[in-house]
């Protein structure tokens, strides 16, 4: 992220190379080009001061940032979810029972569950994946690809494995932004997947 500004410079000279090899080009095409241009030096300036903003922020605070973006991420999905099911189709009658299977579901979806996905999804998926120098040069596959198998293991329904896909990518980002420029990268998603999980027991109730 940090050597985002010099990514604009180059796309900006690229596209403007583009433009002036062609001729031909039309008023039209021109003025897509530039449209396409300013939009992504937009979005990649807004992701530069963002980046700079969470960088400076100590642990609790970038933690309490990234769970926030994840309900931002799941809550863009919504015009793509057509169920009224708040469990996307799993059954948790467990939940409206009183005794130890309740107890037991909620301290493994709490704290076992987070832990284990985590290790996992996140740290196994990431860590093995980066000894690689090709997926070292392409985090955004380590991602996808961890976002991916996120998703497909929680096959309770395919709406369900849409939301945990980008919740599984979600994850996955946070662990490379904490290794890369913070700290402790598996307890900072841990936190959040544990958290997520209980916001969601507690709705459930």
């Amino acid at each position: 992220m940090e050597s985002c500004p010099r990514n604009i410079q180059c796309y900006k000279e690229s596209l403007h190379s583009t433009c002036r090899s062609n001729d031909k080009i039309s008023p039209k095409m021109m003025q897509k080009v530039m449209h396409h241009n300013t939009l992504h030096h937009s979005t990649m300036k807004l992701i530069t001061l963002l980046h700079e903003k969470i960088k400076k922020k100590n642990f609790i605070s970038q933690v309490f940032i990234f769970l926030i973006l994840s309900y931002l991420a799941v809550f863009l999905l919504a015009p793509f979810l057509q169920s009224e099911d708040p469990t996307f189709g799993r059954d948790l009658s467990v939940l409206k029972e009183d005794g130890k299977e309740r107890n037991v579901f909620i301290l493994f979806a709490v704290l076992l569950s987070p832990i284990i996905e985590t290790f996992i999804f996140q740290w196994l998926v990431y860590e093995q994946l980066t000894a690689f120098s090709f997926f070292r040069k392409r985090i955004y596959l380590i991602v996808l690809i961890s976002g991916g198998t996120f998703g497909l293991v929680h096959d309770f329904s395919v709406e369900y494995q849409l939301v945990t896909f980008v919740i599984g990518c979600h994850l996955c980002f946070m662990y490379h932004y904490f290794k890369t420029y913070s700290k402790w990268p598996f307890l900072a998603v841990f936190i959040v997947h544990a958290i997520r999980n209980l916001i969601s027991v507690v709705f459930l109730i």
